[in-house]
């Protein structure tokens, strides 16, 4: 980036570097003393920018007058003497200016790019939170939880899940509407409770909350108070009850097999919290696979596809 800093740096290093090389070749009496000074220039442009540039060619030019003046006047030198100077002078002017338009095309060139990788940036952004968010709801989708599912191997966890209790009868009694009205409020109420970062639309009228695990009593809580909230919803004025059950496991993860057991058993505690009562909750600790064997459960022993 081009700051005054970065610019009065290239000025100075560029007519610095310049003097310093001139006085050397001038004390070792260079033979081609103006080509030594074109190599110089082009190196100052090369790595100090067209500003450094600018400082070598004015450098460069000093630095030949007394080359060749030695005390004399310009029209006191000899021809040939003046005819190196004034070509050092158009070369150097004009290696400046090729430069100086090669670098302001570069610059021109860098910012269109950088405007492209915004764009492209923010298409991206959008794109992704398109595959990642469910559009009705706002919240995090199946595909994002796959996503995160990694990042959610460490520690205690809890993962509660949620379904609305007879989705179909407001789908069929109330329209549509009515079904993405409950859907939207019960995502709402989700966020609220868990924040956003924490839950997921996991399928049509199913939510998932995942989190690290504090208290079971904490989790309790929090399952209770969105029930009561979703109780009183309204809608137009209208008292609308939505009905929520869930289910919840809570345990140490460490791998992939102890993240996916403890939503395997939470999952299963959502359809015992049904079977028992709808609106209710049911939970429990991870501890193996067989932990359901002995529970009477009308329930089936499913694997969780994430």
């Amino acid at each position: 980036m081009n700051t005054p800093k970065a610019n009065r740096k290239s000025l100075i290093m560029g007519f610095v570097f310049t003097l310093l090389l001139a006085s050397f070749f001038f004390s070792i009496k260079a033979i081609n003393f103006n080509l030594a000074g074109i190599v110089i220039l082009v190196a100052c442009l090369v790595y100090g920018g067209y500003k450094g540039g600018i400082a070598s060619a004015i450098a460069l030019v000093s630095a030949d007058l007394f080359y060749y003046t030695d005390g004399l006047r310009f029209w006191h030198l000899s021809l040939h003497a003046r005819k190196d100077l004034l070509a050092l002078i158009l070369s150097a002017t004009i290696i400046v200016l090729m430069v100086g338009h090669l670098y302001r095309k570069q610059e021109k060139a860098m910012k269109a790019l950088e405007t492209f990788n915004d764009i492209l940036k923010q298409r991206n952004n959008s794109l992704k939170e398109k595959s990642e968010y469910d559009e009705l709801t706002g919240v995090k989708n199946r595909a994002a939880f796959r996503t995160d599912f990694t990042g959610m191997m460490e520690g205690m966890q809890a993962v509660i899940f949620f379904d609305i209790d007879d989705f179909k009868k407001f789908n069929d009694s109330y329209g549509h509407d009515m079904g993405d009205f409950v859907v939207t409020s019960v995502a709402a109420e989700l966020v609220r409770v868990f924040g956003r970062k924490h839950c997921y639309r996991y399928g049509g009228d199913e939510f998932i909350a995942v989190m690290p695990f504090h208290t079971e009593i904490e989790i309790q809580k929090s399952i209770n108070k969105m029930q009561a909230d979703l109780l009183q919803t309204t809608k137009d004025g209208k008292a609308i009850s939505i009905s929520i059950t869930a289910g919840y496991c809570f345990g140490f993860t460490s791998s992939a097999k102890d993240l996916r057991g403890i939503m395997h058993q939470a999952d299963l505690n959502l359809y015992y919290s049904k079977a028992r009562k709808k609106g209710s909750g049911f939970g429990s600790e991870y501890y193996s696979e067989d932990f359901y064997t002995n529970h009477e459960c009308a329930c089936g022993q499913e694997n969780i596809t994430i």
